[in-house]
Order: C-alpha cells, then structure tokens, then sequence
C-alpha cells in the first residue's frame, strides 16, 4: 500500500509538468503541421469555392465563355483578313485596268504623232504593195501583184546589184507584240514571193517589220484601217 500511494503521487507530479509545459508553450492552441497541407477550396483569383458546386458550374461556364470568346475573335480576325485581301485585290485588278487604259491613250497618242510628223519628216519609200494572201498564207498572184513585180523587175534592171527591202507592217488593233509577228510573217511571204517570181539570189531582197509602227492614217473605221496593212519596198 505504501509503495502504491509512492507510485500516485509521482505520476501525479508528471502529470502537473507535463500540463505545465503544454500550456507554456501553447501547445494546446496550434493547428496540425499537416494543416497547411490542406487542399485549397477557393480558386486563387476568382472568388470561387471548389468545394460548391454552383461555384463549379461557374468556373466551367466561364472557360466556355473564354473559349467562345477566343474564337469570336479569331473568326473575325480571319474574316477581316479575308476582307483586306479581297479589297486590296479590287484596288490592283482597278489599277491594272486604269493602267491598261492609259497605255492604250499613250500608244494611240504616239501613233496620232507619228502620222501628224509624216508631213515634216518623210521617209524614203519606193513601193507600198497591198498584197493578197490565200488560206495557206501565200501570196495571190493577181494583177495587183504583177504591177509590183514589174516594178521591181524594172529597178533592178537599172541597178542588178541594189539590195531590196520588204518591210510589212500592220494596223494597231491588238496587240503590239502580235502585230510586228504578223507584220514580220507577211514581209517574209512576200520576200518567197518576189525570190521565186523573180529568181533573185537570196542575199539580194531582205524581209523587216516595223509591226503597227509608222501607220498613214488612224483607226477611224475598217477601210480606213485597211490602208495600214502593207508591205513598203525600199530599193537601194
């Protein structure tokens, strides 16, 4: 019995240290070290609990409301951009078709200059010949050609030796690149014809086009067109 009371009165004894250190340290108030552990219930920012679930909803109506957002900015910038290209094609496609306007006033200008200086500045030429062609391109051989052959025929019997010149040339319908082949392709036919006709070496007659340079009257109508498309005979 007496070692028991013993026993009491030292547990007694622990036990008031022990609560005296507890309260000493203030033990008895601190949060579990594992506390700051804790998963977060707000998102940082926002104001929404994600513990509720309305908060939830919240959270995901709004990333559909970013979502859509984004993509009502990107559909518009897409469709601005389509927009520009396509005004910026109209201003180049008008500007190609004002340009073009202009150089057409630019050319026919200059070729309303070259026939108003005919007058001050002639050219020598010896022979205009309106030649005849038929569906394969050859010349035809009718009285308006003979008229040039003899023509020719006649020069050269005064001069054997005199280099001639078959220069065709063209109106200014249509291009100025087609116009000098065609111009060049018809001097050509007429230089086989005069070769042959006339049995000339071929180091003696020579073809050139000047295309729709140089026309005798302007465009004002078809038959007046005519008079431009012709071949010019230069004998020197």
């Amino acid at each position: 019995m007496k070692n028991f009371s013993i026993a009491f009165l030292v547990f007694l004894g622990w036990s008031a240290i022990g609560l005296y250190f507890l309260n000493a340290s203030d033990a008895l108030n601190r949060k579990s070290i594992f506390s700051s552990y804790a998963p977060a219930t707000e998102l940082a920012g926002t104001g929404i609990n994600l513990n509720d679930d309305d908060s939830l909803n919240t959270l995901s109506n709004k990333g559909l409301e970013d979502s859509n957002i984004n993509s009502f900015v990107d559909n518009n910038l897409s469709r601005s951009n389509e927009q520009l290209i396509e005004t910026l094609t109209k201003n180049i496609e008008s500007n190609t078709q004002a340009l073009e306007k202009d150089k057409e006033r630019l050319r026919e200008a200059q070729l309303q200059s070259g026939i108003n200086n005919k007058s001050t500045n002639s050219r020598r030429v010896d022979y205009t010949f309106y030649p005849e062609f038929s569906i394969g391109g050859r010349v035809v051989d009718n009285l308006s050609s003979q008229d040039f052959l003899d023509y020719i025929k006649l020069r050269l019997e005064k001069k054997p030796k005199a280099k001639v010149k078959v220069i065709g040339y063209t109106d200014y319908v249509g291009s100025e690149i087609d116009n000098y082949k065609v111009a060049y392709k018809e001097a050509v036919q007429v230089r086989n014809y005069i070769l042959v006709r006339l049995k000339l070496p071929e180091n003696q007659i020579f073809a050139y086009s000047k295309g729709e340079s140089d026309p005798i009257v302007l465009n004002t109508n078809e038959s007046e067109r005519k008079k431009n498309n012709r071949i010019e005979v230069v004998i020197e």
